[in-house]
């Protein structure tokens, strides 16, 4: 299997990221909308589109967080491509400016 990462990203916990229902295309939207907001970088030709299957990495992240509550999280999702897909270069840049998490 290959996977694509599409985001990186830094949430607290009230973000639904980790196993994301979606009962209408709106909530799908709203969702996509919001990893792309808070996207730390821009990773050329990553994107998220509808039938795709994610796969969802996360870890605890104090790096925002001034009282260290644990309750941020560093995020890293990526996709999967189809069976015939090759490994192929692509560009990463940072970010402009990423959504973060509030500095509690």
């Amino acid at each position: 299997m290959i996977f694509q990462i599409v985001a990186v990203f830094v949430t607290d916990t009230e973000f639904g990221y980790v196993r994301p229902e979606f009962e209408t295309k709106k909530e799908r939207t709203e969702y996509l909308e919001t990893v792309a907001r808070k996207n730390l970088f821009a990773i050329d030709g990553a994107a998220i589109e509808a039938g795709d299957k994610l796969l969802t990495l996360s870890t605890c992240c104090t790096l925002y967080g001034k009282n260290e509550t644990g309750d941020q999280r560093l995020v890293v999702a990526a996709k999967l491509l189809p069976t015939a897909a090759e490994e192929a270069p692509y560009a990463v840049q940072d970010a402009k400016f990423p959504e973060l998490p509030e500095n509690k």
